[in-house]
């Protein structure tokens, strides 16, 4: 027998159709919400905001500057002020971002993962450009009370010590066969070069009495024996004139200072053990190298108190100063760059500058004291300063400021530029 068919049959169809066809819009809909919540999302670089260094206990610490992001974000802080964290999921999502670390291969060198709710921050415009990426232990931080604890890198049975920072100069006491130590790092050679300054204004009063002077570096070499290793010396070739009224047709005086048997001590100073400053006929005579032969000396000239080194490099990525041993310069949440001579630079951090190919360490001194005054905007002449005006003027950090004055400052970077240019005088005198 036949079934007879029913009359709500078409009306099925139509429902299911029309179901069909709300799934489909549905879903485009959703597609249509998450891509254009991508392409209209705010990108975020956790890495900017992250500080990476050792805790009270020595311990590598990860902290992300989360005030700094709602205020990048133009977001409302709930440290400043009371909010209902239910009323703004993303800053919730923010604020409870934890990091994990991981020690890697390379020493001081450390892995960081963010644990985060990308899907709500996402919904509200906010995309992380990245979860994990790898970050250098610098220094020592700060923790306050306002900070969330952060997570420690992981330990194994067998607990990893932290890694340590290398010592300025790796020397073992004894004769100086180079004026770079394992490392590759120049010596501080302070001492050497006030002796000799010392010596040079010695002979020029034993030449011109109490009247005035002018003199010129015209040669500094470092001498070593390539055979012993036990005769070394710094030589500075000098020439001088006496000044001051009548003194137009005075003759030159050409002279050298020779600083003998140059030592490492166990407290980390370059010593000598004699002195001697010999009258030279001319010029000529005064650099002369002859003294020394070819195949038992190694001679190195200094030039502005530096040494070549090829595998050295004179400025970092963001165009700062390289100083050895100490972390390259990075980008603050603020927008400003970090680099080393926001802090306390010491003397061997200067004269460890000597080595770099393509400057002499009177050079780099100049760059390191320019640089502190371009981060505050300070405005360089396109003709008198043209070499800071364009590698300045190349840098994404920096602007100039018509308004810029040296009160800007802190009293930290004061110091190091008066530092920078004691030891420059030293250098250039």
């Amino acid at each position: 027998m036949r079934m007879k068919r029913t009359r709500n049959t078409p009306l099925i169809k139509r429902l299911s159709v029309f179901l069909s066809v709300g799934i489909l819009l549905a879903a485009l809909v959703l597609c249509a919400l998450h891509i254009g919540l991508r392409r209209y999302a705010i990108p975020l670089n956790l890495a900017d905001y992250t500080t990476l260094g050792l805790g009270a206990k020595g311990v590598p610490t990860a902290i992300i500057d989360v005030d700094a992001i709602l205020t990048d974000l133009y977001l409302p802080n709930p440290r400043q002020s009371e909010i209902n964290l239910a009323d703004y999921p993303d800053v919730k999502a923010l604020m409870q971002m934890q990091v994990a670390l991981a020690y890697t291969d390379e020493s001081g060198l450390m892995e960081l993962n963010v644990l985060c709710d990308t899907r709500t921050l996402l919904r509200y415009g906010i995309e992380i450009e990245t979860l994990s990426w790898t970050q250098e232990v610098k220094g020592v931080i700060a923790l306050d009370s306002t900070q969330p604890e952060p997570l420690a890198a992981p330990t194994t049975e067998e607990e990893e010590e932290p890694p340590e920072t290398p010592p300025l100069h790796n020397l073992s006491p004894g004769p100086l066969t180079s004026l770079l130590d394992q490392s590759g790092n120049g010596l501080n050679l302070r001492p050497v070069y006030e002796r000799a300054l010392s010596e040079r204004d010695a002979q020029c009063r034993k030449l011109f009495g109490r009247n005035e002077w002018t003199v010129s570096k015209t040669q500094v070499i470092f001498v070593t024996d390539s055979r012993s290793g036990a005769s070394n010396l710094f030589r500075a070739a000098y020439t001088a004139k006496q000044s001051g009224e009548g003194a137009e047709n005075a003759p030159s005086y050409f002279f050298t200072v020779e600083i003998k048997n140059l030592v490492w001590t166990e407290s980390g100073q370059v010593t000598f053990s004699s002195v001697e400053t010999q009258a030279a006929s001319d010029k000529k005579a005064a650099e002369s190298l002859s003294a020394f032969s070819a195949s038992r000396y190694t001679v190195t000239v200094l030039p502005g108190g530096g040494v070549s080194n090829p595998d050295r490099i004179a400025f970092d990525q963001n165009g700062f100063v390289r100083f050895a041993g100490l972390p390259t310069s990075y980008r603050l949440a603020s927008g400003l760059y970090w680099s080393p001579t926001y802090d306390w630079l010491t003397e061997d951090h200067i004269w460890q500058l000597t080595g770099i190919t393509g400057h002499s360490l009177s050079n780099l001194l100049r760059y390191a004291r320019k640089e502190i005054s371009a981060r505050y905007g300070c405005p360089f002449d396109p003709e008198r300063e043209s070499e800071f005006f364009r590698h300045y003027g190349a840098q994404r950090w920096y602007s100039a400021d018509a308004d810029y004055t040296d009160e800007r400052m802190t009293e930290t970077e004061a110091r190091n530029i008066r530092l920078l240019r004691e030891i420059q005088s030293l250098i250039d005198n």
